[in-house]
C-alpha cells in the first residue's frame, strides 16, 4: 500500500484587509520528496511556508501534515512536532550560545544524544568552531547555517525551509543539500522556497512557480525552470 502524503494543502488562501495575497493553492508532497517553490520577492513563497507552519493563520482552505490538520489560532503541539521550519531570517536568541540553543531544542523534542548530533551538524555546515558563541556576533551566513543545523537536529515529518541558499558559501550549500538528501532518504518531506532556480533540478522532485500569490507553473523541475528563464 502506498504511503499517504506527508503534506496536503487544499484551497489555501491568505487575505489581508479584505485583499487576497495568496491562493488558492492546492498541492501534496509525499514522504521522501522535495517541492521547490520559486518566485520573485512578493510572489507568496514565504507566506505559503508560514501558513503551512501555522505562523500565519490561513484565511481559507486546509493544511494537513502527517494526518494532522492545522487548526488556525489553536495551540497544537502535536502538529508543530511534525514540522521543522526555517524562515528566511532564522529565529535565534542573540545572547544564547549554539550549544544552549541545541540543548533547548533537544530537550523540547526528546532528541537523544542531542549535543553530539548538533556538533556533527555544525561541523558539516562549517561552523563547528562557534559552538559556544552567540548569534549576536554572527554574519548572515553563519546565522543561516545555525538555523539549518537546528532544523535538522530534531526529527520531523516535514521540513519547511525559506531561502536556504541566502548567505551560504559553496561549501555550506553543498552541506545543506547533503543534509536535505539524508533527511528525505529517512522519510521526511520538504518544501523549499528559493530564488536559486539554477540549483532546483539538483535537489527537487517537483517545482512550483508563484506570481502574485497564485501558481503559474507546476511540474518537473526541468519543465518549470526553463519557463522562468524564458520569461526573464
Amino acid at each position: 500500500m502506498a504511503s499517504p502524503p506527508a503534506l496536503v494543502v487544499n484551497g489555501l488562501c491568505k487575505n489581508y484587509d479584505g485583499r487576497r495575497v495568496l491562493g488558492p493553492l492546492s498541492f501534496n508532497v509525499m514522504p521522501g520528496k522535495v517541492l521547490a517553490i520559486l518566485g520573485h520577492n512578493g510572489s507568496g513563497k514565504s507566506t505559503t511556508l508560514a501558513a503551512i507552519a501555522g505562523v500565519l493563520d490561513p484565511s481559507e482552505g486546509s493544511v494537513t501534515v502527517n494526518g494532522l490538520e492545522l487548526l488556525p489560532s489553536v495551540d497544537q503541539p502535536d502538529y508543530r512536532r511534525e514540522i521543522a521550519y526555517v524562515p528566511d531570517e532564522p529565529l535565534l536568541f542573540p545572547d544564547l550560545t549554539l550549544r544552549a540553543h541545541g540543548a533547548f531544542i533537544a530537550g523540547a523534542w526528546g532528541v537523544e544524544n542531542g549535543e553530539d548530533k548538533l556538533v556533527d551538524l555544525l561541523g558539516r555546515l562549517g561552523i563547528g568552531h562557534v559552538l559556544d558563541e552567540v548569534p549576536a556576533t554572527f554574519s548572515r551566513g553563519m546565522r543561516q547555517k545555525a538555523g539549518l543545523a537546528f532544523a535538522f537536529l530534531r526529527p520531523a515529518s516535514l521540513l519547511l525551509i525559506d531561502e536556504p541558499f541566502s548567505g551560504l558559501d559553496d561549501a555550506g550549500r553543498d552541506a545543506f543539500l547533503e543534509l536535505l538528501k539524508d533527511s528525505c532518504a529517512g522519510g521526511a518531506a520538504a518544501v523549499v522556497a528559493t530564488h536559486a532556480r539554477a540549483r532546483v533540478e539538483g535537489f527537487a522532485t517537483r517545482a512550483m512557480r508563484l506570481e502574485d500569490g497564485v501558481v503559474v507553473a507546476s511540474g518537473q523541475p526541468r519543465d518549470v525552470v526553463p519557463r522562468i528563464d524564458d520569461d526573464a
